[in-house]
């Protein structure tokens, strides 16, 4: 029943030429006839094809097994691996014996089908005790045979540097070998690689399109996506909604998490599409399914505001907890403000400030800034100025604003550092360089002062009015205090105070009202 050294039809090598270099719809059409003239090899591809290793989509295990038992009874070696790895017994050793001993044979030999196939079973540990080393040494052995798909295979142990030393020119050499040999996971993988500006290559997106171009003519869902992408932001080619909204459409077709994910956000801000929030709803829903992250957070927080959905922030928080568990720094964030009031689940300040900190793990502004009002005021936890200190100076290393602005009062007052007014003036000018009304208020005040800073009316008054301007109520009363004093401008205290006032300003409101009497 098992003839390692069985013939084999001059076409139906022609074909495992077409298969090597991924020409699968000439290989088929050859191995198809072939099945017809029970040709043994021909059982084996048939059964791969099934097995969606050629096409993902294409997935059927009773195909599988017919041509795979058709295969064994030919005396297909590599048929009687797959048939015994889905339907044999793993505890008859003698039979798994014989099976590995003419696997091992065959690709000894030099059948880089078998190369690959003993690589595989070396990777997983089907049949073998596993064997990273190994899988790469016969993976080695199929891509330097031309395998493509052995190629690719090659490269992702070069860059993970999995049993074998990690060396990304290397992975990116095999790649661009199994790209050029028709494999169009690789292809999308070398677009990748150009799009990222891997070393050796340089970011160049026109060859990133190239590749992904070439991926997509072949159905590659992922670069069907790349480039709905790459023409819906404009990266690299003047932006086509048209084409972009087309490749997302493909490659969700086949079931592309993120073409999905993409299609929901389309459809949610009426991007590329009419807003329609409840189509934006489905797309989330069918990626999240399928645990792609970003889609279980625009999930949750459509079920979080009642968006698309009959609003529910209990189904809300299971949804952004799957997605904080995978690190998902605005599900954690928009989690641990659920916790922090008690909303779709029960009230928990202590989990709210863990999920706050793991967000602010990654650098997430809105996390740190967060901790440092809540170290600050003590919610959830013993005040603590230090600490609320760091916090602020994290998130104002990123740019924030706010976070600039609180360090200049930590100065200010003293509050988890030394006195510091000159340094607090210095920080209040940065957060007002962006017109942060805070800011701008509390310069006017200490110019006024001469505190930090030289004492300068003038200089005062300029930062009041901005602040003013930008929404500072607080400081409309200043001006209208510092023009009271002087009874040659009492028509600018009023003005101030009228514009205070109209804000609900109390104590301008009680300054108006006693000068009326």
């Amino acid at each position: 029943m098992l003839d390692k050294k069985i013939s084999m039809s001059e076409k139906m090598r022609k074909a495992q030429e077409y298969m090597k270099k991924c020409d699968y719809k000439k290989a088929f059409a050859i191995i198809d006839k072939e099945a017809e003239n029970d040709e043994p090899r021909a059982m084996y591809f048939l059964g791969k094809r099934y097995n969606g290793l050629y096409d993902e989509y294409d997935n059927n295990l009773v195909l599988q097994k017919k041509y795979y038992r058709r295969g064994k009874q030919l005396g297909d070696v590599l048929s009687v691996l797959w048939s015994f790895l889905l339907e044999g017994n793993p505890s008859d050793e003698e039979e798994k014996n014989t099976v590995l001993k003419a696997v091992e044979e065959l690709a000894e030999a030099g059948d880089v089908f078998a190369q690959y196939d003993l690589s595989y079973l070396y990777f997983t540990g089907k049949l073998v005790e596993q064997d990273i080393t190994k899988a790469v040494a016969w993976c080695e052995k199929a891509a330097t045979q031309n395998l493509a798909i052995a190629q690719y295979e090659l490269s992702r142990f070069y860059l993970v540097g999995n049993g074998i030393v990690q060396d990304e020119k290397k992975a990116i050499e095999y790649t661009a070998l199994a790209a050029k040999n028709g494999y169009s996971v690789a292809q999308n993988a070398l677009g990748d690689f150009y799009f990222a500006g891997a070393e050796g290559l340089g970011q160049d997106y026109k060859k990133a399109k190239e590749w992904y171009d070439k991926a997509a003519k072949q159905g590659n869902p992922l670069a069907e996506c790349s480039l709905g992408f790459i023409y819906d932001n404009g990266i690299g080619i003047r932006k086509n909604r048209k084409k972009a909204l087309a490749f997302y459409q493909k490659s969700a077709e086949k079931g592309h998490a993120p073409a999905l994910c993409n299609l929901g956000i389309a459809y949610e801000k009426g991007e590329l599409v009419p807003a329609n929030p409840e189509k934006a709803f489905e797309y989330y829903n069918a990626a999240a399914r399928q645990g792609f992250v970003p889609a279980e957070f625009f999930l949750g927080r459509m079920y979080l505001l009642g968006v698309g959905t009959k609003k529910s922030p209990e189904k809300a928080a299971t949804w952004l907890a799957k997605a904080a568990e995978q690190g998902y720094d605005v599900a954690q964030f928009t989690l641990g403000t659920m916790y922090m009031e008690g909303i779709g689940v029960e009230k928990n300040q202590e989990i709210a400030v863990q999920l706050y900190k793991d967000a602010a793990k990654g650098g997430f502004l809105p996390a740190e800034t967060t901790l440092g009002d809540i170290y600050r005021d003590g919610v959830g936890v013993e005040k603590d100025y230090v600490r609320a200190y760091e916090f602020y100076d994290k998130a104002a290393h990123h740019g924030n604003p706010y976070a600039v602005f609180m360090l200049g009062c930590f100065l200010e007052e003293g509050l988890g550092r030394e006195v510091d007014l000159e340094k607090a003036v210095e920080l209040y000018k940065r957060a007002a360089a962006v017109h942060l009304p805070e800011a701008e208020e509390r310069l006017g005040i200490l110019y006024f002062a001469g505190k930090g800073c030289e004492r300068d009316t003038a200089t005062a008054v300029d930062y009041l009015q901005s602040a003013s301007k930008h929404g500072s109520v607080d400081s409309q009363f200043i001006l209208g205090m510092y023009y009271a004093k002087n009874e040659f401008e009492k028509d600018k205290a009023v003005f101030w105070m009228k514009k205070a006032a109209k804000n609900g300003h109390k104590d301008a409101i009680t300054w108006l009202e006693n000068r009326a009497k």
